[in-house]
């Protein structure tokens, strides 16, 4: 999806993946960290091999099958979802939708995970139709409460320097100064949600019961996803 964005924007990679970081600092992404990495993680992780022609991209990742590899950066994907909720925070962000194809029809999704954060229901926009997902369980992850709550907290302790640093430069919220602070302060954060355990699926009696998850998603089919988190969940890591 990015390599498709980037196809799309005609941009030089790092620096699009600086901005999409960038943008994820916002105030209203607080409660919604855990629910909204699951969620676009699996609507967006098709990293889909590119044509010069346009005309071979799909207007939307949900078209057709996904092909290619699974994306496997977390940070990014949490970032693509952010671009909407910054302009709520009032931080100026030029990016229209057609350089992100696709990503607006999971932002009701998003936002639906940060008013309810502490439940989700487990694979409900899954990339691949053709698995049935209608009886997915909906998961509790209320253990992950502090640490989530950690990385709001962080998160909304850098609002006063982006808005002071949006005041100073409203036609460059990009600027250089901005997108260094950020970007490492969010990267810092982000590692809250690292586990320290690597499984691979599917699910079993051992797996229900786990604290910590990751989910590595090198080899692995639509067939290999779970179809749940664990009960138990405290930490989960997508990589």
């Amino acid at each position: 999806m990015l390599r498709m964005s980037l196809h799309y924007a005609r941009v030089k990679d790092e620096d699009f993946k600086h901005n999409l970081r960038l943008l994820a600092v916002c105030q209203k992404l607080r409660y919604a960290a855990l629910p909204l990495v699951y969620n676009s993680v699996f609507f967006y992780s098709c990293d889909a091999s590119l044509d010069d022609d346009f005309n071979e991209l799909p207007s939307d990742p949900l078209d057709k099958e996904p092909t290619g590899r699974l994306m496997t950066n977390l940070d990014l994907v949490v970032s693509a979802g952010c671009i909407e909720m910054v302009r709520f925070a009032g931080i100026y962000a030029d990016y229209p939708p057609f350089i992100l194809p696709g990503l607006w029809m999971g932002i009701d999704n998003m936002r639906k995970a940060a008013s309810e954060w502490s439940r989700i229901v487990a694979l409900d926009i899954a990339i691949y139709p053709s698995i049935d997902f209608s009886d997915s369980d909906v998961v509790d992850i209320a253990a992950c409460r502090d640490e989530i709550q950690e990385i709001s907290t962080a998160m909304a302790g850098a609002m006063p320097g982006i808005l002071r640093l949006e005041a100073e430069c409203k036609s460059n919220a990009l600027s250089s100064e901005l997108l260094g602070h950020l970007t490492s302060h969010y990267t810092e954060q982000l590692q809250v949600l690292h586990s320290k355990l690597l499984i691979s699926p599917p699910l079993d009696r051992q797996f229900k019961q786990l604290r910590d998850l990751c989910i590595h998603f090198d080899g692995l089919s639509g067939q290999d996803l779970p179809r749940v988190l664990p009960g138990n969940l405290e930490r989960l890591r997508l990589v």
